[in-house]
């Protein structure tokens, strides 16, 4: 007599194997809080990019400033420029979150990052460090060719 379907024994033994895997695979899953800040992040990243992209097609200087709560885009003279997709000239940080360095980039009409002044072209990478309970994730432009990633 032929039997068709799994013992008890085999069952149990299955049901093991996989609440092991299972336990193995939440415990190495990123925290909520990895993709908060990631988020967080790129959003930080394509702000400074249009800064960027705006400084060479507008043929201009723009410059971000970025301070201990919010950062902003702003053109030569010093206005704010109103993000397209929030409607808003201040970008506020999340609760929770810090951006460090406070600092100031501004970008010519090449696309060369200069430090705040305006006048003296970045000498070496620019770090920024975007922090959320204890989740770092780091933006670098590069001087010279005003390389962001």
């Amino acid at each position: 007599m032929k039997s068709y379907g799994f013992t008890l024994l085999e069952v149990v033994v299955l049901v093991t194997i996989i609440a092991i895997i299972g336990s193995m695979a939440m415990t190495r899953m990123p925290s909520l809080e990895f993709f908060k800040s990631y988020g967080f992040s790129d959003v930080v990243l394509s702000d400074i990019n249009l800064t960027r992209v705006l400084s060479i097609t507008q043929n201009q200087r723009y410059r971000i400033v970025i301070g201990a709560s919010s950062y902003q885009i702003q053109d030569q003279n010093g206005s704010a420029f109103l993000n397209p997709e929030t409607n808003n000239a201040s970008v506020s940080y999340p609760a929770g979150f810090s951006v460090t360095p406070t600092t100031t980039i501004v970008f010519n009409s090449l696309g060369q990052p200069y430090s705040a002044d305006g006048i003296t072209p970045l000498s070496s990478t620019l770090n920024i460090t975007i922090t959320s309970l204890g989740v770092s994730n780091v933006i670098t432009i590069t001087p010279q060719t005003g390389l962001i990633r």
